[in-house]
């Protein structure tokens, strides 16, 4: 307590300023941040924005002298109803707001000013927010993230017996894990990907969001793609991406009649072993569901440790913020997956051209 009996440790008053996402002062905390990553920077928002539609904006927190707080990047889009909205980040598996010198300022009055102010339907951050009335969060899945420092060789060993059998059973049928990062290795993956999203009834993201990702970050070595081969077929793919201490693995598909290779696996623990060599100290095996739980099992396996996500939302309305979910795959009706399932592919990726950008 001080003097006046008031408590000193009280959480700083912040007001919320909107800049450009290329603002000097949102690169600047994010580059001296701990915990700033891939999602973090200006690029990403960048291709959300290019790809998609939206704008991209930076979210400073200020002091009353000033000062910068907090921040985090985030994109302006409006609903298929037209409703205008906020999102730091879609798409993103966790992008929390970054806090200068480990203070923890009330950001949600903030949030909650300007979401009046401007006469938005909602604002979404993809992590947790100081506590604040304003503020609801909900659960929006789990991410699994593997501690490096012990090295290949301890990492292989602590991983399950099954993982370690499916590992050499892909090396014994054959399979070849190849960076495929130029040439036609985005083109692998995206075949892949589309057949994956067409197995599980759901739009495939445009190819244009890929040659994005290809032209701004893999080009530009902050990431690469690894394609896991039987012979000259690729069966399975994988997109990753440099993101702070941690080596990301955001974007994965396979071709289901070779799943018996267990070439996913291969493909998987080679990306484990190069961010060792590298030097990264994590690798963030990445988002998944709840209710996927044979995925969380699969990554779980691997030795890597389960860490919730949330979203925290800020809604100008008194109904309950509903819980994201990857992709918008679980805002697909049955119909809507069936006929995706059971049309030609040009369906999958017409309605990811079409219908992508309102899954955020």
């Amino acid at each position: 307590m001080n003097a006046l009996g008031s408590p000193t440790d009280a959480p700083p008053v912040a007001r919320l300023v909107t800049a450009d996402i290329e603002d000097t002062r949102w690169t600047e905390l994010v580059a001296s941040s701990e915990d700033g990553g891939f999602f973090h920077g200006t690029t990403w928002a960048q291709i959300l924005a290019d790809c998609y539609g939206y704008r991209p904006l930076a979210l400073l927190f200020m002091s009353a002298t000033g000062e910068l707080l907090a921040g985090a990047p985030a994109v302006e889009l409006r609903s298929m109803a037209l409703r205008k909205r906020w999102i730091a980040l879609p798409f993103s598996d966790h992008c929390p707001p970054l806090f200068r010198d480990g203070r923890r300022p009330d950001i949600g009055a903030a949030l909650l000013a300007e979401l009046r102010a401007r006469r938005l339907d909602r604002i979404e951050l993809r992590g947790e927010v100081p506590a604040s009335g304003a503020v609801a969060t909900q659960p929006r899945g789990v991410r699994h993230v593997l501690p490096l420092t012990p090295g290949p060789t301890t990492l292989f060993a602590d991983m399950s017996g099954m993982h370690r059998r499916s590992i050499k059973r892909a090396r014994a049928v054959g399979v070849r894990v190849l960076d495929t990062t130029a040439g036609r290795g985005l083109d692998h993956f995206v075949r892949l990907h589309v057949a994956t999203r067409q197995r599980l009834g759901v739009p495939a993201q445009p190819r244009r969001f890929f040659e994005l990702l290809r032209e701004r970050v893999l080009a530009r070595g902050g990431g690469f793609v690894l394609t896991a081969f039987i012979a000259d077929v690729p069966v399975a793919s994988g997109v990753f991406l440099s993101s702070g201490r941690a080596l990301l693995f955001k974007f994965g598909a396979s071709d289901s009649r070779y799943w018996d290779s267990r070439a996913n696996h291969l493909l998987a623990w080679t990306a484990i072993t190069r961010a060792c060599e590298a030097g990264f100290s994590a690798f963030d095996l990445g988002r998944s569901d709840y209710e996927s739980e044979g995925l969380r099992r699969y990554k779980e396996a691997f030795g890597a440790t389960e860490l919730p996500l949330v979203t925290s939302t800020i809604s100008a309305g008194t109904a309950k913020p509903r819980i994201a979910r990857v992709s918008g795959v679980a805002r697909v009706s049955g119909v809507g997956r069936a006929i995706i399932k059971r049309s030609p592919t040009w369906v999958c990726k017409l309605a990811g051209e079409l219908l992508y950008r309102y899954a955020a």
